[in-house]
């Protein structure tokens, strides 16, 4: 039996889920890129939740190398929870994908990807852009 905490957030991630094709190019903002990977947000998906915290969809594409073989994942898509108060963020979920642009089926996972642990904002330099641009408006 599911309990009410596993409802909501299904809902809320069913409701959170950004649009697909064309209009997912024309609604993702690049936040950084570097020789290991590119990150969007979606800014459709940019919800104001209460008290203070801020939930939105982030797109990583993984780059290699010619040379190198392909990875089997090649993009992610999280749902990230950013306290503007407290300074912190948490996963609401994480999918990986076998194609760029999470633009196939999800790759079979054990997990989903949830950690409630609330994280130092400070402790990764991505999401540092994305909790200023969301929480400092």
């Amino acid at each position: 039996m599911k309990t009410l905490f596993s409802i909501v957030l299904s809902i809320l991630i069913a409701y959170s889920l950004p649009v697909s094709g064309i209009e997912r190019q024309n609604d993702r903002s690049k936040i950084a890129e570097n020789n290991e990977y590119s990150m969007y947000i979606f800014n459709s998906s940019i919800t104001n939740l209460p008290p203070d915290w801020k939930k939105v969809w982030v797109l990583k594409n993984y780059k290699w190398k010619s040379s190198e073989s392909a990875p089997k994942v090649k993009s992610n898509r999280s749902n990230i929870v950013f306290d503007c108060v407290g300074m912190t963020y948490y996963t609401l979920s994480s999918i990986n994908y076998s194609e760029l642009d999470a633009s196939s089926k999800p790759v079979l996972q054990l997990n989903t990807g949830f950690n409630p642990k609330e994280i130092p904002i400070e402790t990764n330099q991505d999401f540092m852009i994305i909790f200023n641009q969301l929480c400092k408006k």
